[in-house]
């Protein structure tokens, strides 16, 4: 497929969300967001390990085009409204045909109900995967919560969630998950604060017991994540917050389908390695994130991520064997300020797995530099 189409596309949308912020007057709304182009290098685009797999490891430089909007407006003292837009589209032409983009778009509206609020989420996410369009993808995903205040240290948040992914290439991958959780937030001092979560979901797919086919979703299944969390202000230019997150997903329980344990190894962030198409499974993840401003400036910022998943060996009529893998990513990242609205960006990234099917094996390196526009 040509790149040009995919490219203008991409730049259409930007300019036209530009476009329609230019339409609303600066006094009624908050405006900001970011123009950026950088240059890459990724040593393992395909994320394989070639002396496992008898596959060439693919390396390549890549520009990078970034753009980010977000407008936020308020009505009186109880309303408010956040819209925000992000677009990433990696544009190379080594080991590919196409080009390869993700974005996403983001629209939350609340009302203040005295010391406590009311909030609607809806999120829009597309990856767009080079050179394999089975695992292109469309992702919804709306939120309504309410948020209670008990005191000024403690606070309680309660909602309900529905995720509707859609695969157009691949409609039997195609899953929808429904759900609700429960959120504690807790501000020991005015410095140091910790959040505990407990979020029960239930997921529906295509797959049918009769076909065992392992091309599709689960036909059905539960999900239990346990979420805890701490943001600490070390001072006024120091920053470190962590998090847990323990996940049992239970796929076909009365009888099993055969279906799909994992859709895709990737879904668009590579800021990231966890997944939300993987079903039947136990997962473990951890983060650890420390920003550090130096000067005005210059920020340094060290993010890393462990996650550990494992799936048990299950007698279905398409057998699933027992596997685990351990992810690892580590990134650092370099900020600095050049002009008011001018800043320059670097990055590395590191990013492994090693597993027990050895053909999920990689290690990856990721170089990013480039100039980013800010208003």
């Amino acid at each position: 497929m040509s790149k040009c189409p995919h490219r203008t596309q991409y730049l259409k949308a930007l300019s036209i969300a530009l476009a329609l912020t230019c339409s609303i007057s600066a006094q009624e709304t908050q405006l900001s967001g970011s123009v950026g182009l950088y240059g890459k290098y990724n040593s393992n685009l395909t994320l394989i390990d070639e002396n496992k797999t008898n596959l060439d490891q693919k390396d390549a430089p890549i520009a990078e085009l970034r753009g980010e909007l977000d407008i936020a407006r308020s009505w009186g003292a109880d309303w408010f409204l956040d819209w925000a837009l992000s677009s990433q589209g990696n544009l190379h032409g080594e080991h590919g045909e196409e080009n390869w983009y993700f974005n996403r778009s983001y629209l939350s509206l609340g009302r203040v109900l005295g010391e406590n609020s009311l909030n609607f989420s809806s999120e829009v996410r597309h990856w767009g995967q080079p050179d394999d369009n089975r695992f292109n993808f469309f992702r919804h995903t709306g939120i309504l919560s309410y948020r209670h205040t008990f005191s000024p240290l403690w606070q309680l948040r309660v909602g309900a969630q529905s995720t509707l992914t859609r695969y157009p290439h691949t409609s039997p991958l195609n899953y929808r998950v429904n759900g609700g959780f429960v959120e504690v937030s807790n501000a020991w001092s005015t410095n140091f604060s910790t959040y505990y979560s407990l979020d029960l979901q239930l997921y529906a797919g295509t797959a049918d017991p009769q076909e065992n086919n392992p091309n599709t979703a689960p036909e059905d299944g539960v999900r239990q994540t346990l979420r805890a969390g701490f943001d600490w202000h070390l001072s006024g230019y120091r920053l470190l917050s962590g998090s847990y997150m323990l996940q049992n997903d239970n796929s076909g329980q009365d009888e099993k389908d055969g279906s799909s344990v994992q859709i895709g190894d990737f879904e668009g962030y590579e800021d990231s390695q966890d997944s939300e198409a993987e079903f039947d499974l136990h997962k473990h993840k951890f983060t650890l994130l420390y920003s550090h401003r130096l000067n005005p400036r210059l920020t340094l910022s060290f993010y890393e991520e462990f996650i550990y998943k494992f799936w048990e060996d299950e007698d279905d009529p398409v057998p699933v064997e027992a596997r685990d893998d351990l992810l690892f990513l580590s990134s650092a990242f370099l900020k600095y300020k050049w002009r008011d609205n001018l800043h320059l960006r670097l990055r590395y990234l590191y990013r492994m797995n090693e597993s027990t099917a050895q053909t999920n094996d990689y290690v990856d390196h990721i170089f990013f530099v480039g100039p980013e526009f800010r208003f």
